[in-house]
């Protein structure tokens, strides 16, 4: 019997920082510090927004065994500017740091996974209220 490929939701348990830095080298990032939040940002938060400042957030997840050929992908409520890495690695994004939907399937481990985020701050961050990483059968 096939498992069957379920979303992981990824809205809550993140560490993030403010910085008006877009260079940080993900493979070492010291989160000790870090601020812990969930989706949607506070209001807070969004206020202490304002260019030249970014968001950093940074969250672990658990990637299940996958008993199916499926693509995964990082999905948003709404389009958000920035880059998303993931272990590591910089993700392709297709539309010039337009994030919405990203194909992750080959940034990905099996069981941990670290995702980092860096996004400019727009009027779009107040109704950002979900982020999956969502599994799509292969064609066939």
């Amino acid at each position: 019997m096939k498992t069957k490929m379920e979303v992981i939701n990824l809205s809550n348990e993140w560490l993030a920082t403010i910085r008006d830095s877009t260079d940080m080298d993900v493979n070492n990032l010291d989160v000790s510090e870090w601020e812990t939040m969930s989706l949607p940002l506070d209001e807070d938060t969004i206020n202490r927004l304002a260019l030249p400042n970014r968001i950093w957030l940074q969250r672990e997840f658990m990637m299940p065994i996958n008993e199916e050929c499926s693509t995964w992908w990082l999905e948003l409520n709404i389009g958000l500017c920035g880059r998303v890495w993931l272990n590591g690695k910089l993700v392709d994004n297709l539309d010039d740091d337009d994030i919405y939907q990203v194909e992750v399937t080959n940034y990905t481990a099996l069981d941990e996974n670290v995702l980092v985020l860096c996004l400019e701050p727009t009027p779009a961050m107040a109704h950002w209220l979900s982020l999956e990483c969502v599994p799509y059968p292969c064609g066939d």
